[in-house]
């Protein structure tokens, strides 16, 4: 068995306010955060990030490339993206999909990446064999991501999965985001979702039904009361970015998992809701002898008030809570 040795990082998608809020440049809200002491690895999207983007011009990618230059931090992933969509029924050919995605590869080299980041079963199987040969030439890994409501038996699950595991090839790799599994709702989502608008008895519902796959059962019709539109924004978001499988289902993917992102929206531990999920995909990570890094990501930027400076404490705290759980889940009761 291979030995067990995660990296810790973070992720400048938890400073999304901060990035457009504009009051400082890209690079040096990275510069920042790389001399916070937040671990050796600092995750980038490049569509935040680089105004030229999905092009993205030499002169960007060196001016950030000399921020990790002047830090002990190193760029895990860039975080890429294939905008095939031409308009409803109409998208990008296997050309231009490839044509897109050479540009963003080689900026990522550029910058010292390990590797790079997609949705899960964006590229395709066609598009992943005509850049394999680049990502060796690069020496890039690709992963691409699953998260939320994704579970390991829905079709498209499978089916990306199965393109990747066909590949054969350390180069393209699955990145794991700890949103699928969710004891229960967020806490102050369910206030941010009241102060939009949301009755309480379907907050109510919505609660007792999670963690059951019943959620959508509650939440579908829901979208057709009425609810005011940030609520309505929020629900439907809630469909997609929140998971409720159980770790343990995951299981028979770790061993193509080269990265996790441990994403969290608050730091509400009640019932070791945030924590206990972490002590259980570690156990699984220990036992195929997961190398890569593991990224602290906040997402609850999205409705809870984030001034300058709460990016940090959230990210501070969130890592002391995850080295807690992952790195001594028998010591507490996080492992239960």
């Amino acid at each position: 068995m291979a030995e067990y040795a995660p990296s810790w990082g973070t992720t400048l998608f938890s400073w999304t306010d901060d990035l457009m809020r504009a009051e400082r440049t890209p690079d040096q809200i990275a510069e920042d955060v790389c001399s916070s002491g937040y671990g050796s690895f600092l995750e980038v999207d490049a569509g935040q990030h680089f105004r030229s983007f999905p092009s993205i011009e030499d002169s960007e990618t060196a001016a950030l490339r000399r921020v990790f230059d002047g830090s002990a931090v190193r760029p895990s992933l860039l975080g890429l993206h294939i905008d095939a969509a031409l308009s409803p029924t109409e998208s990008l050919g296997e050309d231009a999909r490839v044509e897109l995605l050479v540009p963003q590869l080689r900026a990522a080299a550029a910058l010292g990446a390990q590797g790079v980041r997609l949705p899960l079963g964006e590229a395709g199987a066609a598009v992943l064999a005509r850049i394999q040969p680049l990502l060796h030439e690069l020496d890039l890994v690709l992963v691409e991501e699953i998260q939320g409501s994704n579970r390991p038996g829905d079709d498209h699950v499978r089916s990306a999965v199965d393109v990747l595991a066909g590949f054969d090839d350390p180069h393209l790799r699955l990145l794991l985001d700890a949103s699928v599994s969710m004891p229960a709702l967020p806490p102050t989502y369910l206030e941010a979702l009241a102060e939009a608008g949301a009755r309480p008895d379907l907050l109510a519902d919505m609660s007792a039904a999670w963690g059951e796959d019943g959620a959508r059962s509650v939440i579908g019709p829901a979208l057709g009361q009425g609810l005011p539109p940030a609520a309505t924004h929020m629900v439907m978001g809630s469909m997609v970015r929140f998971g409720w499988s159980d770790p343990g289902d995951w299981r028979e993917l770790l061993p193509l998992v080269a990265g996790m992102h441990l994403k969290f929206w608050d730091l509400e531990d009640a019932e070791n809701s945030v924590s206990r999920p972490l002590a259980a995909f570690a156990e699984g990570l220990r036992e195929v002898g997961f190398t890569g890094v593991l990224c602290s990501e906040w997402g609850g930027h999205e409705w809870i008030d984030s001034a300058d400076g709460t990016a940090h404490e959230f990210t501070r705290r969130h890592l002391v809570l995850a080295r807690e759980a992952m790195e001594h889940p028998l010591d507490g009761a996080v492992a239960g």
